[in-house]
């Protein structure tokens, strides 16, 4: 007999009784005192150690693990008889006690058999609620009133922002810093919001200009620059997880996700209602009309990573679904719902089955290439420029096998699109990968989205239908024009407690480099309270009330004292408030390692400023000098210094990135062909500029690298770097000859802790 022979017989041996009971059973009297003794200190209560509740009847029929432990009138198929009855001491319940009596497992039997009768006063199904701050709907606080007597101007503007945080800092009696000199200011700007230092030219206008509203008017100006939303792009493509190719072992590139990239550039630059953008990304593919930029929205969705090893093609897709789940409730509710896969959230009052049916909203739906309507085609010869060598060479192949070449692709995007739900006139283009994902639409119409046991593609339990999680209220029983449309709309509603006050979390961080919430991809019960509570609701609010809109919210924020404050240190401050919560400076911080790449570009004039376009492929890079948003992002071949400055790999939601400092990071800016060049084209600007002056020549590298003129004593160091030595004159004196001394200064100005922080 084999095993599985054997395990089959000892089921059907335990499922006959030894003792049978055949008097009605009384759920009080003869089952409950059965439960509380031998099974409750496990298996109830809102998180129990064992993933499973018995104190809930609907537990019992599997509502929220899709496990079902009883099956009314059937105790023969009922999974908690097998428990109680097996011979395996290491699978028999209770575990490490003594197996229930005969009469007590009779008595369950015929519990089961006689309806699974229940006590609801005893034993309630319990609401799921939560106290926690996140949950709470969002209420406008009023706005702290200011001192009578002002201690600083510079802290009692009248701006909103700063009565929330001064009425914190007074609370623990810290004093704001003093406002940081202008040449700062202008540099801090450009670099928080376009993610580019200014030009000499920029810096000293703004410097020079002794308006009133001589700020003001650069901060409307900055927010309607095109490298606005270059700048808050890269800040979104990390929270979507984006990459330009499908990821896994092969990594086979996606040539036309790049559109998604520009929609979310323009997006930004056009102050799309952050609503709306939503909607366009959760949904794209089923509003009507019908627009291409919708349908590229879609991108958000299309993200996720496919595995061309994975055979199991079941497997395949639930992976795929997994990943659509967990980074849209990360990156837009604030929530990690990821441990609901297998089990109710330990920590959350989220259920497995709120992840499954969350599933449910895009288990119809497909990533791929679909065709655009209104988008001109693009050459074959473009596409090829795409591509590094070896990965166009396995397209090429991969296409071939397919009967699908580059030259008959009509204009398409990489996205996500349900045949179901979606506009009927999208047309899907076929996907190159090693094993692809299988379309059919007739399939994808009649999915259907159940409960996962242990998530285990291969265990379907109960079926679910689209809701949202039980503890943000009841899902409509119509969910109208479809679901996805209805997901959205209610994600983009203000009745929402989460989606706003993410959003401004993450947009007071991308300013301050922490944001009021320290965990802003966890507004849960483990994650960090907010700093300020009232100022994070009063952000929220704004936001809503002002149709959502994100431009809004970052003029709020660089307008207001406390984002003007100098990074001076005070040591009595520092005392009370270590870590800055309070903002009672400015905190430094670095560059990001595509705002180095496009910094450096600055100082040398040679930055590329062409907005939006099909991406960069590694070896044209030298040639094309575009920002490095536009360069490939192909997952396992990322640019060299966004590998070396903490970029993320695009494999799953980014919401803060990390920090490193090691020493192969110097030692590319050192050693780097792409910075050693800038530092010699540097030195070429500086020449033509200034000629050989050396004093001229150091002033005018500190203007184009720091935007400041040198103190003193980098003067003095400067002047000694600048020195010739015998052993390098090589005897031409030709005018123009660039000195190796001034190549090495500008690349040791390019190398500057100063060059590459946030002042």
């Amino acid at each position: 007999m084999s095993d599985s022979e054997g395990a089959e017989s000892e089921r059907i041996a335990a499922s006959r009784p030894a003792v049978t009971w055949d008097q009605p059973i009384d759920f009080t009297h003869d089952i409950y005192p059965i439960l509380r003794d031998r099974c409750f200190d496990c298996h109830s209560g809102d998180y129990p150690d064992s993933g499973y509740r018995l104190d809930v009847r609907n537990e019992l029929l599997g509502f929220s693990t899709g496990h079902v432990f009883a099956v009314p009138g059937q105790s023969r198929k009922s999974h908690l008889v097998e428990v109680l009855t097996t011979k395996s001491d290491s699978q028999r319940m209770p575990p490490e006690e003594e197996p229930l009596s005969e009469i007590e497992v009779a008595k369950i039997r015929a519990w089961i058999d006689q309806g699974l009768k229940w006590d609801d006063e005893l034993l309630p199904t319990p609401k799921v609620e939560s106290d926690h701050w996140a949950f709470s709907q969002i209420t406008r606080p009023d706005i702290p009133t200011p001192a009578a007597k002002p201690d600083a101007d510079a802290v009692n503007s009248g701006h909103p922002i700063d009565a929330f945080i001064v009425a914190r800092q007074k609370a623990i009696g810290v004093t704001p810093t003093a406002p940081a000199d202008r040449r700062t200011l202008v540099r801090r700007l450009y670099l928080d919001l376009l993610g580019l230092p200014p030009t000499v030219a920029q810096a000293d206008a703004f410097v020079n200009d002794r308006s009133a509203d001589v700020y003001e008017k650069l901060v409307d100006k900055l927010l309607l620059s095109p490298h606005y939303g270059e700048r808050m792009a890269r800040y979104w493509l990390d929270l979507a997880r984006w990459g330009e190719s499908q990821g896994y072992q092969h990594d086979i590139p996606r040539p036309f996700a790049w559109r998604y990239r520009d929609y979310v550039i323009n997006a930004f630059n056009h102050d799309k209602s952050y609503a709306q953008f939503l909607r366009e990304q959760i949904a794209g593919d089923e509003l009507q009309p019908y627009s291409d930029d919708a349908m590229i929205a879609t991108g958000f969705l299309g993200a996720a990573r496919i595995s061309g090893n994975q055979l199991d093609k079941l497997q395949q897709r639930t992976d795929v679904m997994m990943d659509i789940v967990d980074n849209t409730t990360s990156a837009l509710l604030g929530l990690t719902m990821e441990c609901a896969q297998c089990h109710n959230h330990k920590f959350e009052p989220l259920m497995q089955r709120d992840y499954y049916a969350l599933m449910a909203f895009f288990a119809n739906g497909q990533l791929g290439n679909y065709q655009l309507r209104n988008t001109a085609d693009v050459p074959a010869e473009e596409i090829r420029n795409w591509f590094t060598d070896d990965s166009y060479r396995f397209y090429l192949s991969e296409a071939k096998k397919r009967k699908v070449a580059p030259s008959d692709y009509p204009a398409h995007t990489w996205g996500f699109y349900s045949p179901l739900t979606g506009d009927k006139d999208v047309e899907r283009l076929p996907v190159v990968n090693r094993s692809p994902l299988p379309y059919s639409p007739d399939f994808l119409s009649e999915k259907a989205t159940h409960v996962l046991i242990r998530g285990d593609a291969h265990s379907p339990g109960l079926r679910v239908e689209p809701a949202w999680p039980a503890v943000f209220g009841e899902t409509p029983s119509q969910l109208s024009p479809t679901p996805r449309q209805a997901l959205a709309d209610w994600l983009a509603s203000p009745k929402n407690p989460l989606v706003a006050r993410v959003w401004v979390n993450r947009l007071w961080q991308s300013h301050f480099g922490r944001g009021l919430v320290e965990t802003p991809s966890d507004f849960g019960t483990h994650g960090a309270p907010p700093t300020h509570p009232l100022l994070l609701d009063w952000l929220a609010s704004e936001l809503i009330d002002n149709d959502w809109s994100t431009k809004h919210i970052h003029r709020l924020i660089v307008t207001s004292a406390t984002y003007r404050q100098s990074s001076v240190l005070v040591a009595a401050n520092l005392e009370l408030d270590l870590d800055n919560k309070t903002l009672w400076r400015w905190p430094q911080r670095r560059m990001e390692a595509e705002v180095i790449r496009d910094s450096i570009l600055v100082a040398t004039g040679e930055i590329n400023r062409l907005v939006g376009g099909p991406s960069v492929a590694p070896e044209r890079d030298e040639k094309a000098l575009r920002r490095t948003i536009y360069l490939s992002q192909r997952r396992s071949q990322l640019p060299d210094v966004m590998t070396m400055f903490d970029a993320p790999d695009g494999v799953r939601s980014c919401s803060r990135r990390e920090v490193s400092t090691v020493a192969l990071q110097p030692l590319y800016l050192l050693n780097s062909p792409f910075v050693v060049k800038r530092a010699e084209q540097l030195a070429r600007i500086v020449k033509a500029e200034v000629g050989d002056d050396p004093m001229k020549q150091i002033r005018t590298v500190f203007e184009h690298t720091l935007g400041r003129a040198p103190l003193a004593e980098e003067v003095r160091l400067a002047k000694t770097l600048l020195k010739r030595s015998e052993s390098d004159n090589d005897g031409d004196s030709s005018a123009d000859k660039i000195s190796p001394e001034l190549i090495r200064l500008c690349h040791s100005m390019l190398n500057l802790n100063e060059f590459v922080y946030i002042p």
